[in-house]
């Protein structure tokens, strides 16, 4: 499943929504935090591909911001309503459920490497 949404830019509260979400949302392995990692072009771009995405990350708020963290310049001269898209992709529930219960790390090894 893919799920799409805009997050409309709201100054610091947006920035600050935006980690806590991403770094709260684990419930099924009962972690109370996760971990990012960067992925993507725009990731291998900005030297970030595999790296761990923490909370404060200068990379992510500049970002965020519309700035290059490699080169500190502006990644775009258009400024918009809306801060960024909120992509998720997610396996459907009976499937995460399978691979946790049924503790088949093959279900959970494709499930990483889609997300790479």
């Amino acid at each position: 499943m893919f799920r799409l949404r805009k997050i409309k830019r709201k100054g610091v509260d947006t920035l600050n929504y935006l980690v806590e979400q991403v770094s709260n949302q684990d419930y099924l392995s009962g972690k109370s935090k996760i971990i990012g990692k960067w992925l993507g072009i725009l990731a291998i771009y900005f030297k970030l591909k595999g790296q761990e995405i923490k909370e404060g990350s200068r990379e992510f708020e500049s970002i965020f911001n519309g700035i290059n963290p490699v080169t500190n310049t502006k990644i775009t001269e258009r400024t918009c309503s809306v801060a960024c898209y909120d992509g998720v992709f997610s396996v459907p529930k009976s499937v995460s459920i399978q691979a946790i219960l049924g503790k088949d790390e093959r279900i959970i090894d494709r499930i990483w490497e889609s997300a790479e």
